[in-house]
């Protein structure tokens, strides 16, 4: 609101208050936080660069703790620890015998690369250490907003929703539980800030009587939550519980895990090329991504793309493609140089099922190879599916995964 709002710590103990200054220039204690272990020696700045502020507190040697800024409260609820090293090492490390307290945080942009860094003495070696995330930072957030342990479910459509800032989603979880009887009779569904709905697999344990799903990148969900990955605005992760009339249960957890960057990126795919395996199928979204590299098919292949990468194992063929995604595909291949169009050493549009490519490579033990997701021309994005196994195409079946709703 542009007014100057204190952050005070009471010595012995472990919580903080925001006391607010009102248009009047009064000030009136807004809300109180706590933290574990709490030091003294807290700070204020922006690191996730999302434009809301953030508390950050030494607990200890070797832990400090982030209560990220929230648009609606002002702070998140839930903290987020982060790990320090004893006598760390970080990208950035000076030593002094002038350094004697452990209980001293800062937060400042030292680098100005507009997101903030965090400065923080190290007592095991008389050390200054300062942090700096990426910029833009990507740091993971855990939103979860349980306003009372538990929420009972009524019969019909049930609502529980978690606010975030814009982000470029990367990685996505979520975290589901509901305990009670009659279990069979819950649908669970999560809209996105997008507006878009999937549905999540009910996941239910009888033994417990419980509803627990923790969907990662990792869970046989992941190419429903990957098709929310990309651009999400300003908005709310809203879980939908659907339960029949006899249902006697109750919502106790819910949580949405993002990891991302909170700016649409705009450098070079190939800096940030994903590591891949072959033989796996993974997950992803071109919406919002860059587009810098062309090819020499599929109408140059001028749209958003994604890149990853790869160390052949061994002499021989691969088969690479993308069946299963969701938008008229195209595929480009490079060897040794990610930037080098003169590297291009496959190019495919249409040769997979339907709209989706799908090339043949002949590698070399011990070369890098980088394989462009891409869209044929322009303006084609969307969710893809990037599939492969050894041996020549002829000999790898085509279907796109089956654990894919």
């Amino acid at each position: 609101d542009g007014l100057m709002d204190l952050f005070v710590q009471r010595q012995g103990e472990e919580e903080v208050r925001v006391i607010r200054q009102t248009d009047d220039h009064e000030y009136v204690v807004d809300a109180t936080y706590s933290f574990d272990g709490l030091n003294l020696g807290d700070a204020l700045g922006d690191l996730n660069g999302d434009g809301l502020v953030d508390m950050v507190e030494p607990i200890d040697d070797f832990t400090l703790q982030i209560r990220y800024g929230h648009p609606d409260t002002g702070f998140a609820r839930d903290t987020q620890d982060v790990a320090l090293p004893h006598g760390g090492v970080w990208p950035v490390r000076y030593s002094g015998d002038w350094v004697v307290t452990p209980s001293s945080v800062q937060v400042t942009d030292v680098d100005q690369d507009g997101v903030d860094d965090i400065v923080l003495p190290s007592p095991a070696d008389a050390s200054v250490h300062i942090v700096r995330p990426p910029a833009p930072s990507w740091w993971g957030q855990v939103l979860t907003d349980m306003p009372q342990a538990s929420l009972p479910l009524q019969a019909g459509s049930n609502e529980m929703s978690v606010h975030q800032a814009s982000q470029f989603i990367s990685k996505l979880g979520v975290r589901v539980r509901i305990e009670g009887s009659t279990l069979d009779g819950i649908s669970v569904r999560l809209r996105a800030p997008d507006g878009r709905v999937i549905e999540l697999d009910d996941g239910v344990s009888w033994a417990e009587e419980a509803i627990w799903q923790a969907h990662y990148p990792t869970s046989p969900t992941t190419c429903a939550l990957a098709s929310l990955y990309g651009w999400q605005p300003r908005g709310e992760w809203t879980l939908i519980v659907d339960a029949d009339a006899d249902v006697q249960a109750a919502l106790t957890d819910f949580a949405v895990i993002t990891h991302g960057t909170f700016t649409r990126p705009t450098g070079d795919a190939c800096s940030n090329a994903i590591p891949y395996t072959i033989g796996e199928s993974v997950w992803g979204s071109t919406v919002g991504a860059p587009s810098l590299h062309a090819s020499n098919c599929a109408g140059r292949s001028r749209s958003e793309e994604a890149v990853f990468s790869f160390v052949a194992d061994g002499d021989g063929a691969v088969c690479l493609n993308t069946n299963g995604s969701t938008y008229d595909t195209a595929m480009h291949v490079r060897e040794v140089e990610c930037g080098d169009q003169e590297r291009q050493i496959a190019c495919n549009d249409d040769g997979g099922v339907g709209s989706q490519s799908q090339v043949e490579l002949n590698v070399v033990a011990g070369t890098r190879y980088f394989i462009f997701v891409d869209g044929f021309s322009t303006f084609n994005q969307g969710e893809f599916v990037l599939n492969s196994a050894p041996g020549p195409c002829a000999d790898f079946a085509p279907a796109a995964p089956s654990i894919c709703p």
